[in-house]
Order: C-alpha cells, then structure tokens, then sequence
C-alpha cells in the first residue's frame, strides 16, 4: 500500500483526533501567555520557544508549556498507533502483500503525522508570541532541528513500542524530555526541551545538525532490521 493512500485512510480516520490535538495546543498556549505571569513580547517570545539565554533564562513555566506540547504529540500518535493496530490494522492487512514494504509505509505515516503535529505545536505558538521576519531564519532553524530530532524519537517510540511491546511506551520517551531540562549533556533528539541557543552558541550549526542526523539514522537502520527480520509487531 502507497504511503499517500494510507495517509490518506488514517487522517480520515482519526481527524478528531488531530482536531483535539491542534485545540489543546492553542488552549495550553493561550494559558501560557496569559496566565503564568509570562509577559511575550516582540524580543523573548522566540527566545523562550528555543530554551531562553543568559538574559531571557528558562522559567518553569516555559518548561511545563514544551513538556504539553511535545506530549501532546506523542499521546496523538501514539493513540493513533494503538487503534490502528486493532480493527482497523486487521481489516487492511488483509488486502495487502508484502509485510514489510506495508511497515515502512506504516512507520512514515506514523512519523508524518507526528511531525505535521509538531509543526503545527510551532505555528501554534508563534501565533500568540508573534512572527518577526528578522527571527525567522532562527526559527526555522529551530524548527529543523526539532523536526530532525523527532525522527529520531519517533523510531525510538516505535521500536519500543512495536518491537519491545512496552505499554504505554510514549511515557518513556516523555521522560526523555523531561530528562533533557535538567541534564548537562543534551540529548539532541529530543531537541524540544534542549536549550537550542545555548547550545548553539557553544557549538556551530552544522555539526548539530550532522550529529543529530547521524543519531537518526542509526536508530532507522536499527528499526530497518528489526523490520527485515520481522520483529516489528504492528497487530
């Protein structure tokens, strides 16, 4: 089965579900802007998003507000991946042919709505921070980065998930992130809770990026294996 058909038949499925996503989104950010003694303004609202700096420092708030957003997604996803492993998985294994080919077109579906999500958690706060086209290089940056971890993430819940058969995996990987605001030593995959301009400013952008590309595919080729092997139960 093509990846666009099963996107397809999956977002048709489960659109109240996205819908509940995007409302929450905009409900925990609308509470973070206007009722945690934050005050977003044209300078530290793009600067708190990415981890803050030594003038703008991260508070709790800030931290609580991306440990909602990034579970959000993760919830989203993950009950997503759950339903589709009943009824409905059943119903269409049975009309395809090849086990592993329909995984991988399972697994990118998987990971595309994620990412979409993660996206729209972006969209989402910069509405209520503002969007300055001078930040935008940044922000997008950003973005990038968060969106190369998530990948990852996404193959490590997966995994977990589907190989390991761990109940309610995404609480593990919540625990990732919720790591990441009190390590020293980032876990770069889980770029949403890193302190990206800190980190950025100890470290160029390019070796980031090549770091955080590297970690992703090594987890893929992990997950490719375990898929060739069939040890990837999606039903």
């Amino acid at each position: 089965m093509k990846v666009y058909i099963l996107f397809k038949i999956i977002v048709k499925e489960f659109r109240k579900n996205i819908f509940i996503s995007v409302f929450l989104f905009v409900l925990v950010d609308f509470l973070y802007a206007n009722f945690t003694g934050v005050s977003l303004n044209r300078e530290n609202g793009a600067i708190l998003w990415q981890g803050g700096n030594a003038v703008y420092t991260l508070n709790l708030s800030t931290v609580l507000l991306k440990l909602l957003n990034i579970s959000l997604v993760f919830i989203t996803a993950g009950k997503i991946a759950d339903k589709l492993s009943g009824d409905i998985m059943i119903y269409i294994l049975a009309r395809i042919t090849n086990y592993r080919k329909f995984v991988v077109s399972y697994s990118a579906v998987v990971i595309m709505l994620g990412e979409i999500l993660l996206t729209v958690s972006h969209i989402v706060y910069y509405c209520f921070a503002g969007f300055y086209l001078e930040q935008a290089p940044s922000n997008l940056l950003y973005l990038l980065m968060d969106g190369l971890g998530f990948f990852g993430i996404m193959i490590l819940y997966m995994i977990l998930n589907n190989c390991c058969s761990l109940e309610n995996s995404f609480a593990y990987i919540i625990v990732i992130y919720l790591l990441n605001t009190v390590l020293p030593l980032p876990i770069l995959p889980a770029m949403s809770t890193v302190r990206f301009l800190i980190l950025k400013n100890q470290f160029t952008t390019v070796p980031l990026l090549l770091l955080t590309a590297g970690m992703d595919m090594i987890a893929a080729g992990i997950y490719l294996v375990l898929i060739r092997k069939k040890r990837v139960n999606i039903c």
